[in-house]
């Protein structure tokens, strides 16, 4: 009995050595080179926020001196940003599974149910509930008359922003595998820009719901279903004339607004938010690359690949500076005019989920559920 025991482990070994060799290169995080840090922090207040941890993005609003954020588990919290006490809390749903939004002094969010809550910020208190009848994953979004919500199935649908009634809806042609996620609407020019899974950026009409144009972002010709993934899940962002979307595995692209004419594509795979500053786009791809286009050509100004593979917070913007955080808690400061690393801190030793700037100040929150207020020096 021990004998055929031992040629099972033996075999077993050898089973198991062949697909480990015939597995994926694992690609290890870059490791980080010493700099001499031209910025320092000093944290101001460090707190658990949240129970569970947190896997993919994780919104938070500010207003004044609060910000307010939901929780897994439903609740809808309001806090202090000087001291990261809790005002109130608010139970809504359980079933949580988009982001939170905000605008025109009322917060905005979704269930897994396809439930849209909408409740006013200064008291909590729920102003209306409607549903869209399947699931939300992006973060509801408003200009003041609607309230446009992306569900999974790639359908917009349009509430009315006082009352929640039904007004529109709009329903994109997607795959059968997507990447788990869509991308969060943008109200600008009067006009609802969104990107689908298809790949594609469309501009609608808020308030009738028409599509002016619906333009593809990338060309993905490849053969496999897995190569086919395009899903548009970056926030497309309007800048000098142009709505600039970014696909998966696919290209980011420029459009003019006004013919729906293509000016420019660049090759690059990216399914996080990127930023416009004086002239220049500003992202992070899938190989945790970061790099500067100009608007208006699409041409590299600059490419740092000394984070690659370090599993980057989508870039944010801190005056002079272009900041993202890591796996190991380190936040990277890039000179957003060269590219080059100049600085580093490390608020937390946890993997980094979400970066925002507030009144100066830098406020993190990582995987473990705690966040911190960062002032930068």
């Amino acid at each position: 009995m021990k004998k055929v025991k031992f040629i099972f482990l033996f075999i077993a070994f050898f089973v198991l050595l062949g697909c480990e060799s015939d597995g994926e290169e694992i690609n290890l995080p870059t490791p980080l080179q010493e700099i001499e840090s031209e910025v320092s922090g000093e944290i101001l207040w460090k707190k658990k926020i949240l129970r569970n941890p947190i896997f993919g993005r994780f919104d938070i609003h500010f207003d004044d001196n609060f910000f307010y954020y939901i929780t897994s588990d439903g609740f809808l919290i309001k806090s202090d940003l000087s001291s990261g006490q809790e005002i109130w809390k608010k139970e809504i749903s359980n079933s949580f599974s988009a982001g939170l939004g905000y605008s025109f002094r009322t917060l905005f969010a979704a269930s897994s149910d396809g439930d849209v809550f909408a409740l006013d910020d200064e008291s909590g208190e729920l102003k209306w509930q409607a549903s869209v009848n399947t699931e939300v994953l992006a973060a509801p979004v408003a200009n003041g008359r609607i309230v446009a919500v992306q569900s999974v199935d790639g359908r917009i649908t349009a509430l009315d922003f006082k009352t929640g009634e039904y007004k529109w809806e709009y329903l994109a042609v997607i795959p059968q595998l997507t990447l788990r996620g869509t991308s969060e609407p943008y109200f600008s020019n009067n006009m609802l820009f969104i990107g689908f899974a298809n790949g594609n950026l469309a501009m609608i009409d808020p308030d009738s719901g028409v599509v002016r144009w619906e333009i593809p972002l990338t060309l993905n010709e490849a053969s496999s279903e897995f190569e086919r993934i395009i899903d548009v899940d970056a926030k497309p962002i309007i800048t000098s004339g142009l709505a600039i979307g970014a696909a998966y595995q696919g290209s980011i692209s420029a459009i003019e607004i006004q013919s729906s004419r293509t000016v420019w594509r660049q090759d690059s795979s990216v399914f996080q938010d990127f930023i416009s500053y004086r002239g220049d786009i500003f992202f992070i791809d899938e190989f945790d690359e970061i790099f500067s286009h100009r608007t208006v050509n699409g041409d590299l100004e600059w490419k740092n690949s000394e984070l690659k593979y370090r599993e980057l917070t989508k870039p944010i913007r801190y005056k002079s500076y272009l900041v993202a955080g890591d796996l190991e808690g380190f936040l990277h400061f890039i000179n957003i005019r060269t590219g080059n690393l100049v600085g580093r801190i490390q608020p937390t030793k946890n993997k980094l989920v979400s970066l925002f700037t507030q009144d100066n100040f830098l406020f993190g929150v990582d995987s473990k559920g705690s966040s911190f207020l960062l002032s930068v020096k």
